[in-house]
């Protein structure tokens, strides 16, 4: 049965079993991923739905595709303003050594994420025409090192109460899956309260949603510029699966690119005067 749009299962990556966690680590090592991404997580919750999927994108990430495509989806909203908060770091007990782990979070999923949405419009395209972009498969990268990803059991009260003020902000739909940048984050509550504050006005003002659409328009027509050909979908077809999750990660990645790009300058180190 396709996942309800309310509700998004998915396979951890330190519950995954023998059949799934092969392609999780061929999937962190071509995307050079700190964690799974959750878009992975959840098609793996369909029985050999990431299989199929994965068939048709580990090519796209061998051959630098995806990686042309998100770069292409995240130049279309530029660099954000610079706004280093390294003393407010300190206010809300967060060191320097804190900082500059957030900092390499952060980091970490501004590399991951363009590359997530472009996989997201690869796999929808295929699915829907037939078509995929011209690629051939290398053989896999290592994985780089794990980054650990929280549950909410996992986490304080105060980050729990933040992911679901994030939770609450925009967005089309009702949020069914947590964006895994919370999930790493929230093992710092102090850095997720700072991102969360800062990101406050940005939300009231649609600023985040007007560059969500830009990344999607940008992400699409790089695709659209590359040359496809058939590709060889596996049976059985997990399409209808793939249709019932795809509204929000259309919706949830773009945001979080966006999203990412704000909260990289937040925990740069303060410029020498």
């Amino acid at each position: 049965m396709p996942a309800s749009p309310a509700s998004l299962p998915e396979i951890a990556e330190r519950d995954a079993g023998e059949d799934i966690m092969p392609l999780y680590r061929d999937i962190r090592g071509r995307l050079s991923a700190r964690t799974v991404p959750l878009l992975y997580r959840v098609l793996a919750a369909e029985p050999g739905c990431l299989a199929w999927a994965w068939n048709i994108l580990a090519p796209c990430a061998s051959s630098g595709i995806l990686c042309q495509i998100g770069q292409s989806a995240r130049r279309a909203i530029g660099a954000p303003p610079r706004m280093p908060l390294r003393a407010a770091c300190r206010l809300v007990g967060l060191d320097d050594a804190g900082a500059d782990a957030a900092l390499a979070i952060v980091a970490a999923f501004n590399h991951a994420n363009p590359k997530n949405f472009a996989a997201l419009a690869v796999l929808i395209k295929a699915a829907e025409t037939g078509l995929a972009p011209r690629a051939d498969v290398t053989a896999a990268p290592p994985a780089p090192d794990p980054l650990p990803v929280l549950t909410l059991a996992d986490m304080t009260d105060d980050a729990r109460s933040t992911i679901a003020f994030l939770a609450s902000c925009g967005g089309r739909h009702a949020a069914p899956a947590i964006p895994t940048l919370w999930s790493v984050l929230a093992a710092y509550p102090p850095a997720l309260s700072l991102a969360a504050a800062s990101l406050a006005s940005d939300f009231a003002a649609s600023a985040i949603d007007t560059e969500a659409a830009a990344i999607r328009a940008a992400a699409v027509q790089e695709l659209d510029s590359l040359r496809s050909e058939p590709v060889r979908l596996p049976a059985p077809s997990h399409a209808a699966h793939l249709a019932a999750i795809a509204p929000f990660f259309v919706d949830m990645i773009p945001r979080m690119i966006a999203i990412g790009a704000r909260l990289h300058p937040l925990f740069q180190k303060d410029a020498a005067p």
